[in-house]
């Protein structure tokens, strides 16, 4: 796969991710912080991280939020951003710190279709797609059949293990994205 399709994989979680700073940021300059620079959207480590008492030093990512209205960090809170309480959230985040360090994504062969001009039905005969590899023969066909071309649907997938491993990646990209304008506008209701 081309290097450029990762960086750009990378640029796309990252600009997710911090669409949700951005609003931190912005929800403590609304509460008379315009200049903070410790605020962030929080992700929590854990539940047992998340339940800790402010204060307790087992819950430092309270203190990305201590700007922000009460009403503001319920609103973040009731969201579960912790492992198991919002997997996409957590994925979100997970993606954007491992992106620093190496590759999100990784081809590999999973077939997702083969298509055929209709010229070719009954011409086809179709291979073992069992055990997919470099030399697999997918199909084949008389010489004399018309030529047309095959069309064959790969995946590009997640390779990072949780809850995307092996997930199509404009299928996450979807849902992350539509996660993020759902979080914002729990902060920025249409026509305010």
């Amino acid at each position: 796969m081309p290097p450029i399709i990762n960086a750009e994989a990378g640029a796309i979680i990252h600009s997710i991710r911090s669409s949700l700073d951005l609003l931190a940021c912005a929800l403590a300059a609304r509460n008379s912080f315009p200049d903070s620079t410790t605020t962030y959207f929080p992700i929590w480590k854990s539940k047992d991280a998340f339940d800790a008492p402010p204060g307790d030093k087992t819950n430092p990512t309270l203190k990305k939020i201590e700007r922000l209205s009460q009403a503001h960090q319920v609103i973040i809170k009731s969201l579960k951003p912790y492992p198991e309480g919002n997997d996409m959230l957590c994925a979100l985040h997970q993606l954007d710190l491992t992106r620093k360090h190496r590759r999100l994504l990784d081809t590999f062969v999973s077939p997702r279709g083969i298509g055929f001009n209709p010229g070719l039905r009954g011409a086809v005969t179709m291979g073992n797609w069992h055990g997919f590899h470099e030399d697999a023969v997918l199909c084949s066909t008389t010489a004399d059949a018309p030529d047309s071309d095959v069309t064959i649907g790969l995946n590009v997938a997640f390779d990072e293990m949780g809850p995307l491993h092996g997930y199509d990646f404009t299928g996450a990209i979807r849902q992350f994205a539509t996660m993020a304008k759902n979080i914002l506008v729990l902060f920025c209701p249409a026509g305010t």
